[in-house]
C-alpha cells in the first residue's frame, strides 16, 4: 500500500533483524534516559510528501547506548 504522492518510490526496507535491533536500541535509550529535545545529525534515507526518514546513531543521546534508529522528520520541521 502506497500513500498518496509516494507511488513508485523506492523506500529502504529494514530486515526483521534490523527491526529487532532498533527495538533493543529504543529500550536501552528508554532505560538510560535521554534528552528528547536534543538535536542529532543523521542521514536522510528517503523522502516523502510529508517529510523525510532519517537514520541516526544514538551514542550521543545516552551514555553507554549504541546502535542506530530511523525516525520521521515532519516536513514542517525541515529547513531549506
Amino acid at each position: 500500500y502506497d500513500l498518496p504522492g509516494t507511488e513508485g518510490k523506492d523506500r529502504p526496507q529494514r530486515s526483521q533483524g534490523d527491526r529487532s535491533a532498533q527495538i533493543a536500541t529504543l529500550n536501552a535509550l528508554n532505560d538510560a534516559g535521554f534528552d528528547a529535545a536534543k538535536f542529532v545529525e543523521g542521514e536522510v534515507v528517503s523522502t516523502l510528501a510529508f517529510g523525510a526518514f532519517v537514520r541516526f546513531g544514538v551514542s550521543g543521546l545516552a551514555e553507554g547506548v549504541e546502535g542506530e534508529l530511523d525516525g520521521l522528520v515532519h516536513i514542517s520541521s525541515l529547513a531549506v
